[in-house]
């Protein structure tokens, strides 16, 4: 049976550091969310109805069966966390279906979720528009990005 790592990326938990960083090494096979035939999968787990799901999902996953199994497989995308803009978006639909593919193709699937406390959370939210570094820090909105920081990070606002 294949074994195939899937790290379901949660923003700003680590995925792009992941991504960039450590699944692309040597020993790791990385299927991306770029890659073709994972983000045609991806698009029909999603979005397909009932009968065209039971019909296709072996077409769409036969990729899955050239797999390098001397090395750590692991698909990683941050589409299948609940982050998405389709009003639809069924998180239950999405793993069950996952789980139809991974027994008609033969693979244990593992999965890595990395979650992040949630004030870095929203910390790193904010700063991404408004700190230090981004494209909103110059004068005023940075002294505004220190005072969400210092809130986030005084014991008397706990």
């Amino acid at each position: 049976m294949k074994k195939i790592y899937f790290h379901v990326g949660y923003p700003k938990a680590a995925s792009t550091f992941l991504q960039k960083n450590i699944f692309v090494q040597k020993e790791f096979n990385f299927i991306s969310s770029y890659d073709e035939n994972f983000a045609k999968l991806g698009k029909f787990i999603f979005f397909s109805d009932e009968n065209e799901f039971e019909k296709n999902h072996k077409k769409y996953s036969l990729f899955l069966n050239d797999i390098d199994d001397n090395k750590i497989n692991v698909m990683s995308s941050e589409a299948f966390t609940n982050f998405s803009s389709t009003k639809d978006f069924n998180l239950e639909k999405i793993y069950k279906r996952l789980y139809i593919i991974a027994n008609s193709e033969k693979i244990n699937f593992k999965f890595i979720v990395i979650i992040r406390n949630q004030k870095d959370y929203i910390l790193s939210r904010y700063a991404q528009g408004h700190g230090e570094n981004s494209f909103m820090s110059a004068g005023e909105k940075y002294k505004k990005f220190s005072e969400v920081k210092s809130f986030f990070y005084n014991d008397t606002n706990i």
